[in-house]
């Protein structure tokens, strides 16, 4: 008989079944106990809640009727009539109703109704309007009339105030004689508007469970009170609801905040319901509680029973188990083709030999794990950690022989917006073409991966993304790196195939050279990738070698970005402003915000250096909101001082466009300063709008709701197209200064321009030109039909107080 025969028949019958049955039993009784408990809590809250309403409503009613049988009441309404009650009693009915209002602070609103509705008093708490004096034909009021003679009481929301309340309504009866009876007439109503406070109270006060609620409802459903603030007002699902109102005391299923819960709802009234629930995963938890707790007891029987047979089993298994248990200690110890001497036929004997298979498999394994750990699993090149070791090696072996080597640090030129475009499956099938195009470039020696224990050679690698870089070895001057590197750009003029597109794509490449530009690995990473940075800034599409300079602007850059971020924090920055002309009525119809740096050490600084500084290095969002309020602020501040509709304009980086809380910061500016909306205007770029087209149509749509002006800014000059000009919801269109600065009579410059002004105007949008210069520029816009201009023309940007002087010296020339 097979060893696993006689484990199974000893094991099983003695441990196993026995234990797992008597689990299973006890899991399963204490869950049904456990549901039980959690239904019966949510009825019991209910119920609860149910007795705490009813006790409220007898309290309103007998306080009404106490309210409306005070003497003061029973002589106003006997008086001349309640419709013209008696002067002098209504400042004494005044204080005696503040008087309740005080020992029940809940009665936020005490009136005094006559039998048609019109309100004659009313004792208010608080700042609550009284929008409605005639309840006449209010649905409450005509109910009132349908319950003569007794005390009426509807939970509502109150039109005052849109908030839920409680309407107590006492009729006030009489006879001529002061005295209540079959000949009593109706003099009016007493009416007592509660807050529901209290229930509010009720939805923090009350748990079910751990982290179960409750709430309340109005008829539709519609959240009246609730412990989360954000949730009043929300709707419940019509079909739950529906089946909560046909089975009260029911525990429905149902979902809340993406949760599974159980739900048990209870009529308050017509109009009030009052809804608890329970989360699932509080019963998961006990579940899983209870299942530790079972395991935990199967485990400790399990072991004791396991002992009580130990012996028997020690000598069929321990000794060739221990064979193994030395096997297994050498194979962890990295001996993976360990001898094992066991040789039996029963399942030790397959043991053995799954060792054996396994000590085979572990050392195939660890040799793959090493290649993925040195290459890139994308194109199958070494890595950026096999390109250190290997760059450190070359670099120790070089000064030691007194040999030079060169790195050549490549980066795609425009590969996000390729990724962006076509997706990351075409990205990356566009990363492996590149990798292919490089080593074709290369000699075969330049791409072999050399073992640890040899000499370093040339090594083609990628470090992450769309950066490359090629190592270089014994080599003379600058020359030989020079030809690799003409030799790539030259292969890029070929495009690539890619999802049958052809691809035009270029590179930018850095090159560094040992000893001249560092002497180790980091250094020389660090100037091969300046140096890259270099030959993008150059246009794209070259190569560049270090050179000290580059490392000084690298140095320059970091002055200027600490410089800045102190800038922010001092509030250091200042916002010019330049008109804009409207050319059909010559008036300056819209002003553009223009941010300015002067830094004590630095001096003036052109947006042109610290913006693209501020968006790297993540400080152009404190910028931008800045910008934000403070253009909103300067514009309403104009608005009041010169009763001008002039329209503040504000460029937004690409950054904070694409971000996710543009749309926040702009209303909290806007209801800040007070601002009208569509005095504030937004500028875009072309770029910026198309790094996510998605995104931008949502956003400007969300922008327009808002009532804002939205202007495409340097139109021309990106990658201009028609389609997105229809879909955006675009008000102007601003035509860029280079168009303007190359238009002369007749020339095709000029074409350009009008053909830009005349697309505008047909998609029903203005057109700005900035850039106007000369009287030249001015006149053939004008021919052109141009709506608006700005421009050194009109005039420079300037600060707030030399624009305030200028807009002041137009409107006392109009005047």
């Amino acid at each position: 008989m097979r060893l696993q025969t006689k484990i199974l028949l000893m094991l099983i019958p003695l441990i196993v079944l026995p234990i797992l049955a008597l689990g299973w039993a006890t899991y399963s009784g204490m869950m049904k106990d456990a549901h039980k408990q959690s239904q019966q809590q949510m009825t019991n809250v209910l119920d609860q809640v149910q007795s705490r309403t009813d006790t409220q409503l007898r309290t309103a009613r007998a306080n009404a009727s106490l309210f409306a049988n005070s003497r003061l009441i029973e002589r106003f309404v006997h008086g001349d009539s309640i419709s013209e009650p008696r002067v002098e009693l209504t400042p004494l009915i005044l204080d005696s109703l503040f008087n309740y209002q005080m020992a029940y602070p809940e009665y936020y609103e005490i009136r005094l109704v006559s039998p048609r509705g019109k309100e004659v008093l009313r004792s208010a708490l608080g700042d609550t309007e009284n929008k409605y004096i005639d309840e006449s034909d209010s649905p409450y009021f005509m109910a009132m009339q349908g319950h003569q003679g007794i005390t009426y009481t509807t939970f509502f929301r109150n039109p005052d105030n849109n908030q839920p309340a409680l309407l107590v309504s006492k009729p006030l009866l009489g006879s001529e004689d002061g005295n209540q009876g079959v000949n009593s007439r109706l003099h009016g109503y007493l009416m007592l508007t509660v807050d529901l406070g209290f229930l509010k109270k009720l939805t923090l006060s009350e748990k079910i469970g751990e982290y179960g609620q409750i709430f309340f409802t109005d008829a539709t459903g519609t959240i009246l009170f609730h412990r989360s603030t954000g949730d009043v007002g929300k709707q419940l699902p019509a079909g739950l609801f529906d089946k909560l109102k046909a089975a009260p005391g029911t525990t429905i299923a149902g979902s809340y905040a993406d949760q599974d819960v159980k739900y048990q709802a209870t009529k308050l009234h017509d109009w009030l319901y009052a809804v608890a629930f329970y989360p699932e995963h509080e019963l998961i938890a006990k579940h899983s509680s209870l299942g530790w707790s079972v395991a935990l007891f199967t485990f400790i029987a399990i072991l004791l029973i396991s002992t009580f047979i130990f012996s028997i089993l020690k000598m069929l298994l321990i000794r060739p188990i221990q064979q193994l248990s030395h096997a297994a200690s050498e194979i962890g110890r990295g001996q993976m083709l360990v001898t094992i001497d066991v040789d039996s036929n029963d399942e030790i004997g397959d043991l053995a030999t799954t060792f054996r298979e396994m000590g085979k498999s572990l050392n195939n394994y660890h040799e793959q794990v090493h290649y993925v750990a040195y290459h890139d699993s994308l194109t199958g090149l070494p890595n950026r950690k096999m390109f250190k070791d290997y760059l450190t090696r070359a670099a120790a072996e070089a000064l030691r022989h007194g040999r030079e080597l060169s790195i050549l640090f490549l980066d795609l030129d425009n590969f996000k917006r390729i990724n962006d475009t076509m997706g990351h499956h075409a990205g990356d099938k566009l990363l492996k073409a590149f990798a292919d195009r490089l080593s074709s470039c290369l000699r075969m020696s330049d791409v072999i991966a050399h073992p640890a224990n040899e000499d370093a050679g040339e090594l083609l690698a990628r470090l992450a993304g769309d950066e490359f870089i090629i190592l270089l070895p014994n080599t003379k001057g600058s020359g030989d790196s020079q030809k690799v590197a003409s030799r790539i750009i030259e292969s890029l003029k070929e495009p690539f195939s890619i999802d049958q597109q052809e691809l035009h794509v270029s590179t930018s490449i850095g090159i560094a050279l040992l000893p001249g530009d560092g002497v180790d690995s980091n250094e020389l990473l660090k100037n091969a990738d300046i140096a890259m940075y270099s030959a993008k800034k150059l246009g794209r599409n070259n190569y560049q070698y270090y050179s000290s300079d580059m490392n000084d602007n690298a140095v320059r850059k970091l002055l200027v970005e600490n410089r800045l971020r102190r800038a922010v924090e001092n509030n250091e920055l200042e916002l010019y402003f330049q008109p804009q002309m409207n050319l059909s009525t010559g008036l300056i119809s819209g002003v553009e915000s223009l941010l300015r740096w002067h830094d004590d050490q630095l001096g003036q600084i052109s947006p042109e250096v610290f913006i693209p500084i501020a968006e790297e290095y993540g400080l152009i969002i404190p910028i931008s909101e800045w910008v934000i309020h403070e253009a909103c602020r300067k514009a309403r501040e104009w608005h009041d001082k010169f009763h001008a509709s002039i329209t503040m304009s504000i460029n937004i980086s690409a950054v904070h466009f694409n971000g996710p809380d543009l749309e926040s910061v702009i209303k909290e500016s806007l209801s800040k300063t007070g601002l009208d909306p569509k005095y504030l205007e937004l500028e875009l770029t072309e770029t910026s709008i198309l790094q996510d087209p998605e995104l931008a149509t949502r956003t400007l749509i969300a922008f327009k709701k808002i009532g804002l002006q939205i202007s495409l800014d340097d139109f021309g000059t990106g990658y201009s197209s028609l389609s997105y000009l229809t879909k955006l919801p675009i008000d102007k269109l601003k035509i860029d200064k280079s168009f303007i600065m190359n238009m002369k009579p007749d020339n095709r410059g000029m074409s350009i321009v009008s053909a830009i002004i005349a697309m505008g105007h047909s998609l029903n949008m203005m057109v700005i030109a900035e850039g106007v210069e000369t009287t030249e520029n001015m006149q053939l816009l004008r021919r052109m039909h141009c709506d608006m201009v700005q421009g050194y023309f009109i005039a420079h940007p300037m600060p707030a107080a030399e624009f305030e002087e200028m807009i002041a010296d137009l409107l006392k020339r109009r005047a």
